[in-house]
């Protein structure tokens, strides 16, 4: 830098050189409350919002900005609270703890407290590098300042989201308030996207704010949540009104490697696109072919003409307790790469005649993985043993521990999850414990759940799931069928 300093005297100093700034390290303790009242099928309103509405639990955040020796493991860092809080030296959530795009800060997360609306004030700490950092904190109510953020999208020809409009309603009656409570700072909408993990975030706005048009437009089929956020007056307090899209839309380019009675030992390999819809349960008429479509729109892709998508299963995610029937194709690719961006058009009929017939373009957005170097198999060579004995249900040995291990994909991996299933006859299943394992993780023990909708499963399987700094995806999977 250089520039010139006027002297008291009247002189004129010029100067050149160079100015290096240290940050400081700096850290904060704050806690967040999160509710998922309903969640958003074919209108443009949340279905299923009922009231009374209260929290589902709580989390304390730790965020550390400006470490430049670097960010520790979240495993490393570590909750304790004042008695009855339920933390005693509990590691930081490695799904929900990670660092900003630019990474100069990092967000640690502890386990959520499911159920629980009060957090005891007192002393909390956070082992953070070997220090024990302690804030004093006064007892918090979560109830206390929770209102629900009620959304109405507007969606544009083409299925693009153009806007979200919101209004504030009232916990326990849902009656509509005139305007924002006193005890909120500021709000902020989110979008969080199909294959993408990194979120789409609005400004920090005022609490006057009760519209915001999303610049970036994207397809509301490819997002897969939306969320309001505001923060008590004092900014201490996070607050997540999270609404799941019932109705939504998925492609996505993927190798996969199978195993089960009906493929060879080494499995079977296969390049895919995989296509999927989502609908509230029982809104699509599922006893015939034609209410779901695909169809390229455009040159590439390999539906040139419409191709009916089947439904093949019904099920809930995480705890929405919204049924969702599915509709899916695992399509063959042969020939050229396909190309980020490939589009395609959906069309999807509702049984309510409400609801138009919903035409939707959906891009691919994820590029192909290579299929010389990025099939999973099972086990990984280095641990021959750690494999299913067979692949006739008994070999499932539901509800018993099961180690297994497979081989890594070649491209570097952003993240990579486990996840056990169950199945019923008419192809409704239940998803047991999904594990997010640290990239890299090569084994791991689980136990397939017993039951599904409380009945014996007929079918069970486990994948191995990985997704790659640029989308890449590739995945693992053993089948168990009914011997019978």
């Amino acid at each position: 830098m250089s520039g010139t300093i006027n002297t008291s005297t009247g002189g004129v100093c010029a100067f050149t050189g160079s100015l290096t700034a240290q940050a400081t390290t700096s850290s904060a303790l704050k806690f967040a409350a999160r509710i998922r009242p309903g969640s958003f099928g074919f209108d443009v309103t949340p279905d299923n919002v009922l009231f009374p509405q209260s929290s589902d639990g709580y989390a304390a955040i730790f965020t550390v900005l400006f470490d430049e020796r670097g960010f520790p493991d979240p495993s490393a860092v570590r909750f304790t609270g004042p008695a009855g809080s339920g933390y005693t030296n509990t590691p930081a959530d490695a799904e929900m703890s990670g660092l900003n795009p630019d990474g100069t800060k990092a967000r640690y997360v502890s386990p959520p407290r499911s159920g629980i609306v009060t957090a005891p004030g007192g002393i909390w700490s956070v082992l953070y590098k070997g220090t024990s950092r302690s804030f004093v904190v006064p007892p918090v109510d979560f109830d206390a300042q929770l209102v629900v953020l009620y959304p109405t999208v507007t969606i544009d020809v083409g299925g693009v989201l153009n806007r979200v409009d919101w209004v504030y309603r009232d916990r326990l009656t849902g009656g509509v308030l005139p305007a924002a409570p006193s005890f909120i700072r500021n709000i902020q909408v989110a979008l969080s996207l199909n294959n993408d993990s990194s979120e789409i975030e609005s400004p920090l706005l005022d609490r006057s704010a009760t519209s915001y048009t999303v610049p970036s437009r994207p397809s509301f089929a490819d997002v897969r949540d939306l969320s309001l956020r505001y923060t008590d007056l004092a900014g201490n307090i996070y607050y997540f009104i999270e609404y799941r899209k019932s109705f939504n839309i998925q492609v996505e380019a993927r190798l996969e490697n199978t195993y089960g009675s009906f493929t060879s030992p080494g499995g079977s390999q296969q390049r895919l696109l995989q296509v999927f819809v989502d609908v509230p349960a029982d809104w699509v008429d599922t006893t015939s072919c034609g209410f779901v479509s695909v169809v390229n729109n455009g040159a590439l892709g390999p539906f040139p003409s419409p191709v009916c998508i089947p439904r093949t299963g019904t099920t809930q995610f995480d705890d929405d307790p919204t049924l969702i029937d599915i509709f899916s194709i695992r399509q063959d690719l042969s020939g050229p790469t396909l190309p980020v961006g490939t589009a395609f058009q959906f069309n999807v009929t509702p049984i309510d005649t409400q609801f138009p017939p919903q035409t939707v373009v959906a891009t691919l957005k994820n590029p192909e993985a290579n299929t010389a170097t990025d099939y999973i198999f099972i086990p990984n060579s280095n641990t021959p043993s750690l494999r299913p004995s067979g692949t006739d249900l008994t070999d499932a040995r539901l509800g018993q521990n099961m180690t297994v291990s497979w081989s890594l994909p070649s491209f570097a991996i952003r993240e990579q999850f486990f996840s056990p299933i169950v199945n019923l006859a008419d192809n409704s299943f239940y998803q047991g414990n999904q594990q997010n394992l640290n990239p890299g993780t090569t084994s791991t023990t689980f136990k397939f759940p017993t039951t599904c909708f409380g009945q014996a499963p007929v079918q069970a399987q486990f994948c191995i799931f990985f997704k790659g700094d640029n989308g890449e995806s590739s995945t693992g999977c053993w089948f168990f069928g009914d011997p019978g």
